[in-house]
């Protein structure tokens, strides 16, 4: 994730670029996994093995994950353990920013999910002690 050198936003800021990228390892480690899953799958008496593609084949999409990591170090994390700020007060991250990585093709959909409701319990909880 980088900043734009050319688009800018409405307030003429350069907006957020992703790019995304398969490197030599992880498509070693796909290819690993595909070999495995053969070995799974003939060993368990499959008769014929069909090849597949998928979307990793295209490659297309992505999960970006781990820009405000949670901690209670401030200078190693940007949010604390319940995924608000340590610098900014009231600012919550309720999104997959707060995981380190979700592996290799795991989706880490439910769990960004729970983590915006525990996020959403949390906000309820600090406006119910200022109340």
């Amino acid at each position: 994730m980088d900043l734009d050198p050319r688009l800018r936003d409405r307030a003429g800021l350069p907006v957020a670029r992703i790019t995304s990228w398969l490197g030599e390892n992880e498509r070693a480690m796909l290819k690993e996994m595909a070999g495995r899953v053969r070995g799974v799958m003939e060993g368990a008496g499959a008769v014929e093995v069909v090849e597949e593609s998928s979307s990793l084949d295209l490659f297309n999409t992505a999960h970006t994950l781990g820009t405000c990591r949670m901690g209670v170090d401030p200078g190693e994390s940007v949010a604390d353990p319940d995924g608000f700020s340590h610098e900014v007060a009231n600012l919550a991250f309720a999104d997959g920013s707060l995981l380190p990585s979700s592996g290799s093709g795991d989706s880490p959909c439910l769990t960004i999910d729970a983590l915006a409701i525990r996020t959403a319990d949390k906000i309820l909880q600090r406006a119910k002690r200022r109340a």
